[in-house]
């Protein structure tokens, strides 16, 4: 009787397969599976860095379109500002011609009709702590006189680079840095410019700027922002430094403890660093699950 003998051979009672295969069938394999193993390697490759250039485009592109959402706001405000402050200086230009008419006509001399314009216009608040002055540029550019001011009044201040600049623009908007007597740090200060120019007066209504954020109208903002949208599921949403929403798609109220499924205190991070890019998860209305999600401000 002929015994038929089992091609795969077994060793430690392993089977080895393919043992007695064709030349050409073990050449196959031997090239084939490293070959698979290296496509394999190299596709993965591919795919992290795929996915690393995707995110990094979107990203980019979420930089990019927040900046561009914080100046629409800023150019809005300044837009505001500017309204604001040409009203005020032009009315009190207005005022000035009223006391120079006065000193024309004969019933005031040019220093009363001088002296009472300027406790007219130190007699007002601009925002909160601003103030109305003049800078008289008579002998500008050499000296800028403070014909009226709260605090250093009489001054030359014709080597401060703003005061040049507007000395010479005599009409028109500046923002500018600057520290009144006391305070220990320059802070962002606007200004508008109206001239008289029988007295050459440079008559000045200016106050800081960030005493100015409640003429932005959010009603006004909120209709151009909601609409835009960033990819499928992307918004854009405005909160203040502590937590509080002003403009967003759904929510209403104060979120700066709000954590998420992993305890992160996302808000409060965005509030206290400012700028940046945070990781959170969070469900939005209708999900089941929180997802994770990134945050570019």
């Amino acid at each position: 009787m002929i015994k038929k003998m089992n091609k795969n051979k077994t060793i430690n009672g392993f089977k080895i397969i393919g043992r007695d295969l064709p030349l050409r069938y073990k050449l196959f394999l031997s090239y084939f599976i490293p070959v698979i193993l290296i496509l394999t390697a190299a596709g993965f490759m591919i795919f992290i860095v795929v996915q690393r250039g995707i995110q990094n485009s979107l990203q980019k592109e979420m930089i990019s379109s927040t900046e561009y959402v914080k100046m629409m706001m800023e150019n809005g405000l300044d837009l505001s500002i500017k309204n604001h402050l040409r009203g005020v200086s032009e009315v009190n230009r207005d005022t000035v011609e009223g006391f120079y008419l006065q000193y024309k006509k004969g019933i005031l001399s040019e220093s009363e009709a001088k002296r009472r314009a300027g406790e007219v216009l130190l007699s007002q608040k601009i925002g909160k702590t601003g103030y109305m002055f003049v800078w008289d540029i008579r002998k500008a550019p050499d000296k800028v006189i403070l014909a009226v001011h709260p605090f250093i009044q009489g001054s030359n201040v014709a080597d401060v680079s703003f005061v040049r600049e507007g000395a010479r623009m005599k009409t028109g908007y500046i923002r500018y840095k600057w520290k009144n007597p006391g305070e220990d740090a320059e802070r962002e200060k606007v200004m508008y410019l109206s001239y008289f120019e029988p007295l050459k007066w440079v008559i000045a209504a200016s106050s800081y700027r960030k005493e100015f954020t409640q003429l932005i109208s959010i009603a006004d903002f909120s209709e151009k922002l909601l609409p835009m949208k960033f990819g499928n599921t992307g918004y854009y949403y405005i909160i203040d430094s502590f937590g509080n929403i002003i403009i967003h798609p759904y929510l209403i109220g104060n979120f700066f403890n709000t954590a998420d499924k992993d305890g992160k205190m996302f808000i409060r991070d965005i509030c206290l660093t400012k700028n940046g890019m945070i990781e959170y998860y969070w469900s939005e209305p209708g999900e089941t699950k929180p997802r994770k999600k990134i945050s570019i401000y």
